[in-house]
């Protein structure tokens, strides 16, 4: 995807990563993490939500996805043997150290999970101008 920003979004994008960066350096993210579920202070949240953001929350999430129409049963194995794996103390350990939290869930919640998320961020993309080239 190519993103051209006006001389406004490209300032906006500035001042965005700047302020993450000051509010949510990676060491002080990670520590935060260990004793907060959401991962940040409510002093940054609220100070985003000044800032005009008040329902900002945006995670990154990932998934093991397999082509259309892909049989049930396969489906359901597949989920079984990721979320069994992802219970695993040497793999919860890992994925800490890199700051991920598994939520892990089942192919129907992920599907409803994944019409939320693009039902969200659509108008998001709309309004952005973003092409898909």
């Amino acid at each position: 995807m190519k993103f051209d920003l006006s001389e406004d979004q490209a300032l906006l994008q500035s001042s965005t990563r700047d302020f993450f960066a000051k509010a949510f350096p990676l060491e002080k993210t990670r520590r935060v993490m260990e004793h907060e579920p959401l991962g940040f202070e409510k002093p940054a949240w609220r100070q985003i939500a000044e800032m005009g953001y008040p329902d900002l929350v945006a995670t990154v999430w990932f998934s093991l996805s397999g082509p259309a129409n892909l049989p049930g049963d396969i489906v359901n194995r597949l989920n079984a043997e990721v979320n069994r794996a992802l219970e695993l103390p040497d793999v919860r350990e890992r994925l800490k150290l890199e700051g991920i939290e598994p939520s892990p869930m089942g192919a129907r919640e992920f599907n409803a999970f994944v019409a939320e998320e693009l039902k969200r961020w659509a108008p998001v993309v709309k309004a952005s101008g973003a092409k898909n080239d």
